[in-house]
């Protein structure tokens, strides 16, 4: 009985597959401006990181199975310009809501260009043109 026991724990963790790798997710500045943005946890928490024109900088990480997405715990992402224009993403309740929205770091579909696992966001002067 012991040794069955023993054999089927082998066997079960012979099964055991990898996961995969990470989603990396990053933000681009194509703009002609520098900017920050300020990233808004749920409760209201930020963070402010700088991307410089033609930066790129991995702002988030999504691991197996894959399900969140990017910025899944945050509510808000404003873009700050250096001339002070401000643009602001907004989280969705539901993915539901990312298929015929405007472009926004929160929908990790269609607003993504993927090379493997590594996607990025990218803020380009149509972005900056939005903000005000």
């Amino acid at each position: 009985m012991y040794k069955s026991f023993i054999l089927l724990i082998f066997f079960h963790l012979l099964s055991c597959t990898d996961q995969g790798e990470p989603f990396l997710y990053s933000v681009k500045n194509t703009s002609t401006f520098d900017l920050k943005l300020a990233i808004f946890d749920k409760i209201g928490k930020s963070d402010t990181i700088l991307i410089n024109v033609f930066d790129s900088k991995v702002l988030d990480k999504e691991g197996p199975p894959y399900d969140n997405g990017p910025f899944s715990d945050k509510d808000s992402i404003k873009v700050i310009f250096s001339n002070n224009k401000i643009l602001t993403y907004k989280s969705f309740k539901s993915k539901d809501d990312c298929l015929n929205s405007d472009k926004n770091p929160f929908c990790q579909y269609s607003h993504y260009e993927c090379d493997g696992n590594n996607c990025s966001f990218e803020i380009d002067n149509v972005e900056y043109l939005k903000a005000k």
